[in-house]
């Protein structure tokens, strides 16, 4: 179990103790009714040994056990009962008084319950009345009990335990917050980690994203594409001087895990895919770029994204610029619509006008014979393409692409779409490259991802040496 997934359930049972403990202590102290308590204690005294040979001390043990009989009797309870003249009738005395015997003793201990402390200390006060007289006419007046400790009216409840209670509450409250947080982690079918995706596909993961939420965006940047970000309702995140340096180590991770996985060949083309929408393929797709660029390749990202494109967000180009779609058209040459962004060697070519329908456009043979008159001019052609789960205009792409990574979103997507986008693929007999798990916030699964990376080096080693 990873520590953060760890965390996580014990949060969630610490939330459920607490809240148990309070509803424990709402339930104790406002919906149980309290119970009060009085307590006397009787001597029992002996005043002749004659009847029993066994001695003085085995006289009086016999008749203080008598006496826990005789206390809580229904006959003497009827007396109690007719003094105190607080309208409880011997069966509900019966289930107030308890006597027992004190140790062997001589002493017995009378405890009466109710629900008023008056109540307990007047029924103590008719029980000592009575218990002369009654106790006068069953012994022949041979056996007396003497009055040792009397009875007070009690000044707090003898129950509910409240803080007994909201304990057992609060530990019934810790125990329901762990199963139930298993159980849910049990039947979640969101990916959570690496693990989670090489357990269950043959493909490897290149790199781990981390969250864009802890990476800083210059404030420049965040100006420039401001007014492009209102009205997409988009906002990009792309690498700068500001950059957090996990952000960009992770797409430095996926820059060389790419260079040992795609062929090598002049220009390598590359197609950035994910299963469903929201997964973070264009951002993954753009920063790739940036960080190869860097690096000193000269890169190439063509928006292919033709419904929802928002590849010139990022880099502040206008709306109605020419593309793609204009080249295909045959009304302008790839030339005249390739834009150079802000970071030297990248360049863009977004998706321009779309006439009519898209999957045309990306199925047509110019769309290949234009990426291969582009090849000789770049080192790495990157398609950032639609969710292949949405639309199936990713297939036709594939077939000119020397590579396909996949993007997933950390507790975002889920293993049925990532398993209908690898058969997708698949059947297309295209070659996956492999994962990116992206928006990543666990610490245990960027060290994760360096083992399974060292692992694969490996392998790619011993199979370049024709040892596998």
């Amino acid at each position: 179990m990873k520590i953060e997934e760890f965390t996580h359930k014990m949060l969630i049972a610490a939330a459920s103790a607490i809240s148990a403990a309070i509803i424990g202590y709402v339930f104790s102290s406002f919906v149980i009714k309290p119970e009060y308590t009085s307590t006397s204690r009787y001597y029992i005294l002996e005043q002749t040994e004659k009847i029993y040979s066994g001695g003085e001390t085995g006289y009086i043990k016999k008749s203080a056990d008598n006496y826990t009989h005789f206390f809580s009797s229904y006959a003497f309870l009827d007396k109690v009962a007719e003094d105190s003249k607080l309208g409880y009738t011997s069966e509900q005395l019966y289930k107030m008084v308890t006597v027992s015997a004190v140790d062997n003793s001589s002493f017995l201990d009378i405890n009466v319950k109710a629900h008023n402390a008056s109540d307990t200390f007047q029924i103590q006060q008719s029980i000592f009345k009575k218990q002369e007289s009654y106790i006068r006419s069953i012994s022949d007046g041979t056996i007396t009990a003497s009055l040792v400790d009397q009875a007070r009216i009690p000044s707090s409840p003898s129950s509910p335990n409240i803080l007994l209670i909201s304990l057992c509450f609060s530990a019934v409250g810790a125990l329901a917050g762990i199963l139930i947080s298993f159980i849910f982690s049990a039947s979640d079918n969101h990916i959570q980690n690496v693990s989670d995706i090489t357990s269950r596909f043959s493909y490897p993961v290149l790199s781990c994203i981390p969250s864009f939420s802890n990476t800083d965006i210059s404030l420049n940047h965040i100006k420039l594409h401001r007014k492009y970000s209102e009205i997409n309702s988009y906002n990009p995140i792309l690498i700068n001087d500001r950059t957090s340096v996990s952000f960009k180590d992770a797409f430095r991770k996926l820059s060389s895990s790419l260079s040992r996985t795609l062929p090598d060949i002049t220009c390598k083309v590359l197609t950035v895919s994910s299963s469903v929408a929201q997964e973070g393929k264009t951002t993954v797709a753009v920063n790739l770029a940036v960080t190869m660029a860097q690096s000193g390749s000269r890169v190439l990202i063509i928006e292919c994204d033709l419904r929802h494109g928002k590849i010139r967000n990022f880099f502040g180009i206008h709306g109605n610029q020419p593309g793609i779609s204009n080249v295909i058209y045959g009304t302008l040459s790839s030339k005249d619509v390739i834009v150079l962004t802000e970071y030297d060697s990248l360049f863009v070519l977004c998706a321009g006008t779309v006439l009519h329908n898209p999957a045309s456009i990306l199925s047509s043979p110019d769309m290949s014979d234009t990426v291969n008159q582009l090849k000789p001019m770049f080192d790495y052609i990157i398609i950032d393409t639609p969710p292949v789960n949405t639309v199936s205009d990713v297939l036709t792409l594939t077939q000119i692409s020397d590579g396909v990574i996949i993007v997933a979103r950390q507790n975002h997507t889920i293993y049925s779409d990532i398993e209908k986008a690898i058969k997708s693929f698949e059947l297309a007999d295209t070659n996956i490259s492999g994962f990116i798990l992206n928006d990543t916030d666990d610490i245990d699964t960027r060290r994760e991802i360096r083992h399974i990376s060292h692992d694969f080096r490996f392998k790619h080693q011993l199979q370049n040496n024709n040892i596998l």
